[in-house]
């Protein structure tokens, strides 16, 4: 019996289990990631958020993912690429 792969040997699929560390890094991550969007969205004057759905006293509640106004709000502000997100916004609102 071989163990060499190229032999035509079995491999044992072990399926992934994240690990804490990989748990905190995933969550340091998303923590980054929804304090620069509140950050460029507070940044947007009070008539361009009304334009996009949101007043100002809503930002973090949108940028938490809670709220009836977060259904407008592009899904990709709550992902990797925030910024974009509320630029694409803007524009679509001007």
């Amino acid at each position: 019996m071989s163990n060499n792969l190229a032999g035509g040997g079995n491999i044992l699929h072990v399926p992934f289990r994240p690990t804490l560390l990989s748990r905190i890094l995933l969550a340091v991550k998303n923590w980054r990631t929804r304090r620069l969007a509140a950050r460029e969205l507070r940044a947007l004057p009070d008539a361009l958020l009304r334009d996009i759905g949101i007043e100002r006293y809503q930002i973090e509640e949108v940028v938490k993912g809670g709220g009836a106004q977060v259904a407008t709000l592009p899904t990709t502000l709550y992902g990797a690429k925030p910024v974009a997100a509320v630029k694409t916004a803007v524009k679509k609102a001007a």
